[in-house]
């Protein structure tokens, strides 16, 4: 069965999370893009929120793009407190590239004893980096996913990069995504869908036999459906039914 996942950009948001049933806080900021990161600030107090102390809740954070980190930026310590660190791609159109770029940033948190739990690389559906990865053959994009593996990347999350246009089954099939999920498994890399998906998107791809680890929600949570407002508890309880 399929964890849930719900991004939250304060502190306030975690009680209403987890009255919901999540499995994962992932902690980052809308406004700053997809996988915005939040402040320093902000993470630091989710992370010292009473409430997520507990050991069966997973607690992630949204990175920003590839581009944020240059080589001589240093991550806060801090972030070794997560269980899942996640990047997302930049602008990288080219495979290798993407590639090449992350095994760079994971020795680089590496080297600084942060990187101590799962490090997700995300691509977008919408884009053309992420258009090439599901448009691969099984056998070619199984080799992809073997040489990410290699470089200590733990899973791969398919997302959306527009939030505001349409959601992630508009741009990658049942059969794209059933097959990136069977890849992951048979490499050992976690698998995550999100981009603006709807409970209704949601039973029908499980309902197709499409089941990642995680599936990853933010306005589907959130009251009357708009990202930046507050996380509902009662939405997020749907979600967690809609995955049982």
């Amino acid at each position: 069965m399929p964890k849930l996942l719900i991004s939250i950009r304060s502190s306030g948001e975690v009680s209403a999370a987890l009255a919901g049933g999540c499995d994962v806080l992932d902690i980052k900021e809308p406004e700053n893009g997809p996988l915005g990161m939040a402040s320093a600030d902000v993470i630091s107090r989710i992370f010292n929120h009473s409430l997520t102390n507990r050991q069966d809740i997973l607690k992630s954070v949204a990175l920003g793009e590839l581009h944020d980190w240059p080589a001589d930026r240093t991550p806060n310590s801090m972030l070794s407190q997560a269980n899942i660190l996640k990047v997302g791609p930049g602008n990288f159109e080219e495979i290798e590239e993407w590639t090449h770029s992350l095994k760079s940033l994971i020795h680089h948190f590496e080297h600084h004893q942060v990187l101590t739990g799962q490090f997700i690389a995300v691509s977008y559906a919408d884009s053309p980096l992420g258009q090439s990865i599901l448009s691969q053959s099984p056998d070619d994009q199984l080799q992809i996913f073997h040489e990410l593996r290699a470089t200590n990347c733990t899973g791969l999350l398919v997302d959306t990069q527009y939030k505001t246009s349409s959601c992630l089954t508009k741009h990658a099939s049942e059969t794209q995504l059933l097959q990136f999920c069977n890849n992951c498994h048979v490499t050992g890399l976690t698998s995550a869908l999100a981009g603006s998906l709807q409970r209704e998107e949601v039973t029908k791809l499980i309902n197709s036999g499409i089941n990642p680890n995680y599936f990853g929600f933010r306005s589907a949570a959130c009251v009357s459906g708009i990202r930046t407002q507050e996380i509902d508890a009662a939405r997020v309880r749907d979600l967690k039914r809609c995955l049982s």
